[in-house]
């Protein structure tokens, strides 16, 4: 099968269209499909009904599978899995202990401070459920999200290094600061912690 690579492995009635590529270990598999420009590779698997589109890529060890969704020009990748009904688009950076099983388990803005996604995903390690934020190339986790959203205040109040380094005046780092406090607040509101 043409634009499937290495080691990876396509089976049942998955199938992999237009520019889409898989390659490494990568598997896809059930009635998945991946199509437009996605990719799947590392060790990641795509399966049962789950669709993988657009820009998106899937990697790591990371899973997709049920009825979920990936597109635009998310990422899914580390340990992630994304199954259920999910959906997971725009710029979205999915990683990590991550476990998004419906929409409330996952928010995200495409474009705060210096241009960067901020997603907000639930997690769990050794069985313990937590929050995690990916914002450009750092990360927060917590057990909850009023508590991530804290550590990402507290970063941007002691003045990010990667602001710094931007070269950038006083007023920028001031709209970049409002800008994250409001995303902070516009992703606490759109996911729901377990009780």
């Amino acid at each position: 099968m043409e634009n499937v690579f290495d080691s990876a492995t396509v089976s049942d009635s998955a199938k992999i269209l237009s520019s889409a590529r898989i390659w490494d270990l990568a598997k896809v598999y059930d009635f998945a499909e991946v199509y437009d420009s996605a990719q799947v590779y590392d060790s990641a698997q795509v399966y049962d009904q789950a669709e993988i589109f657009g820009q998106a890529k899937i990697f790591g060890q990371a899973r997709v599978y049920g009825n979920a969704q990936v597109y635009g020009d998310a990422r899914v990748y580390s340990d992630a899995l994304v199954y259920g009904d999910a959906r997971v688009y725009g710029d979205a950076r999915v990683s990590g202990n991550a476990r998004v099983y419906k929409q409330t388990d996952i928010a995200w803005v495409d474009r705060v401070g210096t241009g960067n996604s901020m997603t907000l995903h639930r997690t769990e390690t050794d069985g313990v459920e937590g929050w995690r934020i990916n914002a450009g190339c750092k990360h927060w986790e917590a057990p909850t999200v009023a508590e991530v959203c804290e550590m990402v205040r507290n970063n941007v109040a002691g003045g990010p290094a990667e602001w710094k380094e931007c070269y950038v005046d006083v007023q920028t780092i001031s709209r970049w600061d409002r800008q994250v406090r409001m995303a902070l607040v516009y992703l606490a509101s759109m996911v729901e912690e377990s009780e």
